[in-house]
């Protein structure tokens, strides 16, 4: 896939029901997860008239004295004995070694790593809004352990909120990160201009990602994409990603609004009741090859759909949605469990014309797939 940061702007009834007891048991035999899960999931329907702008992600970073005070090296320290007064050698929180590490320009420190040490990191919401002249940043363990982040079932553990049409490159690799609402979410804004991107999420373990608490607004997505292009999601790890309401509504990725050229491979998705990857609204050319799913509860592991206000009054976009072109769905596999139906590789839904959306057949070239393994193929 070639990587471009320009976007191509080519336009753009699932039902799932399964019984309650099965889902309780389902609950049962995931182990015994990191967050309490008690209850049976219900998997209603995801719906293309869906707002991804989730009220529990952060809005503000808390103060950090670190950043008033001048860094100076390319490496800044995070440990559980760390404090956010200190000059960045040895902080506490990954929000205030965010702030410290965004003070360097691209001019003065090209990259900046945050090493961050051992140890559970308990309720941090992080919140990263870079400049354009930010250096590039590494987040990344101090040792060969992983750090683990439990969010006890609240908020999104990292969102970068960026949308000055420029790459905001940003790497996460190595960390553990668990009963969040939301894991990573990255925030252009949901029209054709202001994008992010150039973000690199490799090699983490997110497990329990969803809105499991009672009266929490359901979550849409482990890792979301507003607006983010050339991303890399490769190497993770995804466990058991539900809601306990509307869990049909979560999807492991959700690429949405203009997201394009982003490379979603060599992951494992292991549980979930949700389609584990979803594009909409012209996020194009977009690769998910080589990853392996089992256990998802889904019609799907590929779901490419968006919310045609010909026919609908309630869409969330501010501009009319189109179709997503040129994705392609290569080299995955589904392990079948006993007895269990394989899902369809993939579905595309809305597939008549839709006014102001340049394509002639809203369904030929959509979606590209080969070498599906497990499931049933859609070619």
């Amino acid at each position: 896939m070639t990587a471009s940061t320009k976007n191509s702007f080519k336009p753009c009834k699932s039902w799932r029901v399964f019984f309650a007891m099965s889902a309780l048991f389902a609950s049962v035999a995931w182990g015994a997860p990191e967050f309490g899960l008690s209850a049976a999931f219900a998997a209603a329907p995801d719906r293309e008239d869906e707002d991804l702008s989730a009220s529990y992600l952060a809005t503000q970073a808390p103060e950090c004295a670190a950043a008033q005070k001048a860094p100076v090296t390319g490496v800044v320290y995070v440990a559980r004995d760390g404090s956010d007064s200190n000059s960045g050698q040895h902080l506490a929180t990954l929000n205030c070694a965010l702030q410290v590490a965004s003070k360097f320009s691209r001019q003065v420190m090209a990259k900046v790593t945050i090493m961050v040490g051992p140890g559970e990191y308990t309720g941090e919401q992080v919140l990263w809004t870079p400049s354009a002249s930010s250096p590039e940043i590494v987040i990344q363990p101090a040792t060969g352990a992983r750090p683990r982040f439990n969010g006890g079932g609240n908020g999104a553990w990292l969102t970068v909120k960026a949308a000055f049409n420029q790459l905001t490159p940003l790497t996460v690799t190595g960390m553990e990160v668990v009963n969040y609402q939301t894991a990573v979410s990255l925030d252009g804004r949901n029209d054709a201009n202001g994008w992010n991107g150039g973000v690199k999420i490799v090699n983490n373990r997110f497990a329990n990602i969803g809105s499991q608490l009672a009266g929490e607004k359901h979550s849409t997505a482990a890792i979301r994409f507003v607006n983010s292009r050339n991303n890399l999601v490769q190497g993770n790890q995804f466990v058991n990603i539900r809601n306990s309401d509307r869990c049909g509504a979560l999807h492991s990725v959700y690429m949405a609004h203009f997201s394009s050229h982003n490379a979603i491979r060599d992951n494992s998705f292991d549980g979930g009741c949700g389609d584990p990857i979803k594009v909409r609204d012209q996020s194009n050319d977009n690769l998910v090859a080589n990853n392996t799913f089992r256990d998802q509860q889904v019609q799907e592991l590929f779901l490419d759909s968006f919310c045609n206000q010909d026919v609908r009054s309630d869409c969330t976009a501010h501009h009319p949605e189109c179709p997503s072109t040129g994705n392609q769905f290569t080299n995955n596999k589904y392990l079948l469990g006993a007895g269990e139906t394989p899902p369809a590789s993939f579905t595309v839904k809305q597939t008549v014309s839709v006014s102001g959306c340049a394509v002639d057949n809203p369904q030929e070239g959509r979606i590209r797939e080969s070498g599906t393994i497990g499931a049933r193929q859609q070619y």
